[in-house]
């Protein structure tokens, strides 16, 4: 088994995981990100950082993320 965890700008990761589950049904091993307008950029960074150490600790990880050169993918990138 492995996790997932989606990275995006705004609500997009949250409608991704819900338009999956409504083809696939309920899914447990998925984490959402979403980085809002105001949001800290550095605190965003740290809390995706945290759960993707953590997952690893369990698991294998696939992290997916829109717009890869923008800043809530740097977040996850410097771990990987």
């Amino acid at each position: 088994m492995f996790e997932i965890i989606l990275i995006s700008h705004g609500p997009l990761s949250k409608a991704m995981l819900e338009t999956a589950q409504m083809i696939v049904g309920e899914q447990e091993h998925v984490t959402c990100f979403g980085l809002y307008l105001g949001d800290s950029v550095d605190l965003f960074r740290e809390r995706v950082e945290e759960e993707i150490r953590n997952k690893l600790e369990e698991s294998d990880v696939l992290v997916l993320t829109d717009m890869q050169p923008l800043q809530c993918y740097r977040g996850g990138h410097g771990i990987l």
